[in-house]
């Protein structure tokens, strides 16, 4: 992101190149999250084609999904993945909810969340823990369990907060029972002050 300009975002033609031929590939996170080719009217677009390339025609389509959601995250997803028709839409969730810290007035942020595959087994078991029906009731108990146990938090929970916290969880358990290593990731050191 540093390497690039304000003006260089609006050429698609010149960015693709840029990004192809100028930065060290690759130029993303491959295994953050799996993010697959977006179907439009056109045909079939990679990731980088797809944010180089296909993003500035459709402007007006993915307004008018967002718009039209009513400030829901999961009404917009699906109005997005519709035409998008991604098997795994969590990149498109999560560019919504990002939309929704920045604009509240488009996208609501205290709105209900799809639940990611990463977050779905945890959520899971809370939901059979606290005997409630499905994702969304779950979320709106902890949310309100958080008075009580985390009554002096700088600011109260959103569904997207429990949604994450539920990935965090389900990946800390994985990493406790081996089902998953800690190979090549990312750990925290704190400095000495």
């Amino acid at each position: 992101m540093d390497a690039l300009s304000p003006d260089r975002l609006s050429d698609s033609e010149g960015l693709l190149q840029f990004l192809q031929e100028k930065v060290e590939q690759p130029w993303c996170n491959l295994n953050a999250y799996p993010v697959e080719s977006v179907c439009w009217a056109e045909g079939s677009f990679a990731q980088l084609e797809a944010c180089t390339t296909l993003f500035p025609k459709i402007g007006d389509f993915l307004v008018e999904s967002l718009t039209g959601a009513s400030g829901d995250v999961v009404t917009a997803t699906n109005n997005i993945n519709a035409e998008f028709k991604m098997e795994n839409d969590f990149p498109i969730f999560m560019a919504v909810i990002d939309l929704a810290w920045f604009r509240p007035d488009i996208i609501d942020p205290a709105s209900h969340v799809p639940t990611g595959i990463g977050a779905l087994p945890f959520l899971n078991r809370l939901q059979d823990y606290l005997g409630l029906s499905d994702h969304h009731e779950t979320c709106d108990k902890m949310i309100e369990l958080q008075k009580t146990h985390w009554p002096d938090a700088k600011r109260g929970f959103q569904p997207i907060d429990i949604e994450y916290l539920s990935c965090e969880c389900r990946k800390y358990y994985s990493y406790v029972n081996g089902t998953k290593k800690f190979e090549g990731k990312n750990s925290f050191a704190p400095m000495d002050r």
